[in-house]
This record gives structure tokens, C-alpha cells and sequence, in this order.
């Protein structure tokens, strides 16, 4: 037995498996005749808002069709598989903005139905890819994903990495408290201590280190999930370490990191209850989904004035604010490739090489493909176009299905972190790697930025280990 962590061995044949469900072919022709049906009533005039609305609410049905049907047959937790994550992520990240109106779409008739039909078709994508069995996982990921960590390890990995996550906003803040309370409560998103331009410098180094920081609400859900009860003293504990690194989270204004955290936690609450999820338990899990969003807007509002002066609007509770993806990717049919050449997998390319640092690599690439904020001479902003405007401006239609199939396939092969017995390593594994998929349908760059936490969990385990390691080779020999 290791000293430092229990392993689960439950032999050879996997405790249990995700089930494929309704099938493939199924899920295709659900997709596919949502799809057509939202084509087929789209309005000659789509551009104003609100005009979409039938046609978006159409390919959603088709979309969440899909888990509600192996919902009701196998029950909530099989039905909560990536691949299915990854449908209800196109309607989140695409088509909610369209069902609620929240703006014109400045874009050719013809580019709102090329941009509706990649949407249909990269969905389609994922579940002919996520169909596709792919080879096992490496030792190393799979020794993590067995990996049952006591409360005791919990708090003490807790800890490490509440230290390790806040060191570089400390450090930038030149270890000054006035300058961190200045920073958290009246600086916007650009003027904080922290904040850096496009391109990072050494320091980058530091800054990679935030990444641990990402796993504390992990470990309070799994605290919670074993106490029951968010007045104990450990939970309690890991709340206020988690609440405090969020805090430096929120105050740079990333969204997608603050979701990608949360969404993993209540990941992690659902797949460790031992109990069937039933009707009576979606009351607590869309409460939490509620207070994310909403944490969302606030930062959205706030990120441009800082959290201290705090503003909260009526739509603040009443819409769910994502970014205007389906627009931007309208816009990008429009320019490419009648005034842009595809720029082939150069996105792809550019998110595999992020992790270098810049000290080591002073020329690494800056130029990621076609870019809407290019196309339309706005070199002061960027907007999000999400993986579909990506694929669709590296080579069409072929790349938006191929990039389909590439979710699908990534999705069901890290699925395999879940068949074996739940623990609470192996679901950590999986929440993280879930939510590395869903917020990479907002930008295939955050496949990468978000596998960072992975690696901040096995290193955490490893270091643990290690540790525990040297002190019973002290104990025995004293």
C-alpha cells in the first residue's frame, strides 16, 4: 500500500461503464432532424434579435433530447457522460443567446444558415466520435484516477494548494496587503497588481502556479459530500480557502475559469453521492447551477470597475450571460473564404504550444488563425468565436465535422477515468477533464489552459506522496 494515498484495486474488469445509451444512429437522426427543422423555419430577415428564437429552440429540444432520453432509461448519473456534456455545451455556449434575444446578428442571410448548419453539424460530430472505442488510458492517468484520498490528505492538499494558488497575485502585490485589498476591490480587470498584457514574461512561471488554486472547490465538494453538512469544521475550511482564491479569480474577469471551477465541483457532489439522483435532488443541483450563473453576470458587470464597487442589474438574475459566439461565427461564413484564406489547423497548432513559456521560446507564434476582431479592424478588442467559428475558418464544413469527431472521440476515451470503482481522485479526474472539453466548445485554447488543473492535481499527489514517503523512511530508521 502506498504511505501516502489509497489505491482502489478492483482487479482487472472495470467496476462499471458508461453505457453508449440510445446509440449513435439515434442520436444522428435527433440532431439531424432538429437541425433541419430549425433550417426550415428560420425567417427570410434572421438578423434582428429575438429572430432566431424558433430556430435555436428547435436545435436545443434535439440537443438535450439526447441525455433526457438516457436519463429517463439508465438514470441521471450514466446520462451525465462528457458526450453528453458536450451537447448541452453548444446550446449554452451558441444557442442560449438566441433563444433569449439579447442581440442583432450583423451578419448576410446567408451566413446565419451556414453558421446554423455547423453548429447542427459538429454536434452530429460528437456523437459519431464519441462512438468510436478508443485505446486505454496512460498508467500514470490511471493510477490517479484510483488514487481515495483521506479527509486528512484532503485538508493537507487543501492547504498546499490554496498557498500555491494565491503565491502569484501575492507576489506581484509585492507581498503588500494594501495592495491586495486595493487590487481585489478597486482595480478592473487590467489595472490589478497581477494583471499582465498578451504576453506573459519569466513570471509566467509564477503564474502557472494559480492553476492549484483551481482544485479547491474540487476538495469541498468531496469534503461535503463525505460530511454531509456544510457547517463542518472541514468543509467549512475548505469553503473559506476556495471563496478566497475564487475571489482572485473573479477579480480578472475570466468567466470560463470561474464556471469551468464550479461546473467541476457539483460534477464531483453528483458522482460521489451514493444515492440515486432522483427528481426531488435537481432541486439543489440547478440552485447551484443558478448561484454560478449568476456569479458570471456579476463579474461581467463588475470586471470593468472592480469588485468593491459592486453593481448588480435586473438582468443580473434573469438572463444567462455567455458571449455572442453564434454571431461571431455568422460573421466569420461572411469573411471567409471570400475575403480570408483558411488558415487550415494554425488555431490547433497555436493552443498546443501555449504552455511554453515565452522566456524559453521568445518567438512562439502570436498568430492563431483568422480572427473576427482582424476581419473587422478592431485590434483593440477580441472576440470569442468558439471551436465551430475556429474549425469553420480553418477549412469549412470538413474541419467543423472533423473537430466534431475529435470531441466525441477525446470525450468517450476520457470517460474511462469512471469505470472503475468511484473514488474521490477518480472523479476528481473526470469533472476536471470534462469541463477542459466543455469550455474548449468556447475556444479550442482552453483544452490546453484547462489541463493545467490535471497536472496541478497529479503533481499535488505526487509531491503528498512523496512526502509521506520520506517520513516513514525517517520513522524507521530513528
Amino acid at each position: 500500500m502506498d504511505a501516502g494515498a489509497n489505491f482502489v484495486n478492483r482487479g482487472t474488469r472495470p467496476a462499471r461503464k458508461f453505457s453508449d445509451g440510445i446509440g449513435p444512429v439515434p442520436s444522428v437522426l435527433i440532431i439531424a432532424i432538429g437541425a433541419l427543422f430549425g433550417l426550415g423555419v428560420m425567417p427570410a430577415d434572421a438578423q434582428p434579435a429575438g429572430a432566431m428564437r424558433t430556430s435555436a429552440i428547435a436545435l436545443t429540444f434535439s440537443l438535450l433530447l439526447v441525455p433526457a432520453i438516457e436519463a429517463l432509461a439508465l438514470g441521471v448519473k450514466p446520462a451525465l457522460k462528457i458526450r453528453n456534456l458536450l451537447l448541452a455545451g453548444i446550446v449554452y455556449w451558441l444557442l442560449a443567446d438566441l433563444i433569449q434575444g439579447l442581440y442583432d446578428i450583423d451578419a448576410t442571410p446567408h451566413a446565419v444558415e451556414i453558421a446554423f448548419l455547423a453548429t447542427g453539424l459538429f454536434a452530429v460530430g460528437i456523437s459519431l466520435g464519441g462512438a468510436i472505442r478508443s485505446g486505454g488510458m496512460p498508467a500514470g492517468i490511471r493510477r490517479l484516477a484510483r488514487l481515495d484520498l483521506s479527509d486528512r490528505q484532503i485538508l493537507a492538499c487543501t492547504a498546499f494548494c490554496f498557498v500555491a494558488g494565491v503565491f502569484y497575485y501575492i507576489y506581484m502585490a509585492g507581498f503588500s496587503p494594501s495592495r491586495i485589498i486595493e487590487g481585489l476591490l478597486y482595480s478592473d480587470r487590467f489595472s490589478a497588481p497581477w494583471a499582465r498584457g498578451a504576453l506573459g514574461d519569466w513570471r509566467s512561471f509564477l503564474e502557472q502556479l494559480s492553476y492549484f488554486g483551481y482544485l479547491l472547490p474540487l476538495f469541498t465538494a468531496v469534503m461535503y459530500m463525505r460530511s454531509r453538512t456544510l457547517l463542518s469544521a472541514k468543509t467549512v475550511f475548505c469553503a473559506l480557502l476556495s471563496a478566497c482564491h475564487l475571489a482572485f479569480l473573479a477579480q480578472g474577469g475570466g468567466r470560463t475559469a470561474i464556471g469551468a471551477v464550479l461546473g467541476a465541483a457539483i460534477l464531483v457532489g453528483i458522482h460521489l453521492t451514493r444515492r440515486t439522483v432522483r427528481p426531488i435532488h435537481f432541486i439543489p443541483i440547478f440552485a447551484a447551477l443558478f448561484v454560478a450563473q449568476v456569479t458570471m453576470n456579476v463579474m461581467l458587470e463588475n470586471r470593468s470597475i472592480g469588485l468593491g464597487k459592486l453593481e448588480v442589474s435586473d438582468w443580473t438574475f434573469s438572463r444567462i450571460r455567455v458571449d455572442d459566439n453564434f454571431y461571431r461565427l455568422a460573421q466569420t461564413t461572411d469573411f471567409v473564404p471570400l475575403f480570408f484564406p483558411y488558415s487550415g489547423l494554425q488555431f490547433v497548432y497555436f493552443s498546443l504550444v501555449r504552455p511554453i513559456p515565452r522566456a524559453l521560446w521568445p518567438g512562439k507564434p502570436v498568430y492563431q488563425g483568422f480572427t473576427v476582431q482582424q476581419a473587422l479592424g478592431d485590434t483593440d478588442t477580441s472576440f470569442t468565436n468558439s471551436v465551430i467559428g475556429e474549425a469553420y475558418s480553418g477549412f469549412g464544413f470538413p474541419l467543423v465535422f472533423a473537430m466534431g469527431m475529435f470531441f466525441g472521440l477525446a470525450a468517450r476515451w476520457w470517460e474511462q477515468t469512471l469505470e472503475d470503482h468511484p473514488t474521490s481522485g477518480g472523479v476528481m479526474v473526470y469533472a476536471l477533464g470534462a469541463m477542459a472539453l466543455f469550455t474548449a466548445l468556447r475556444g479550442f485554447v482552453n483544452i490546453v489552459l484547462f489541463s493545467y488543473p490535471i497536472l496541478s492535481l497529479w503533481a499535488a499527489a505526487a509531491l503528498f506522496r512523496l512526502t509521506r514517503a520520506r517520513l516513514v523512511r525517517g520513522r524507521r530508521f530513528a
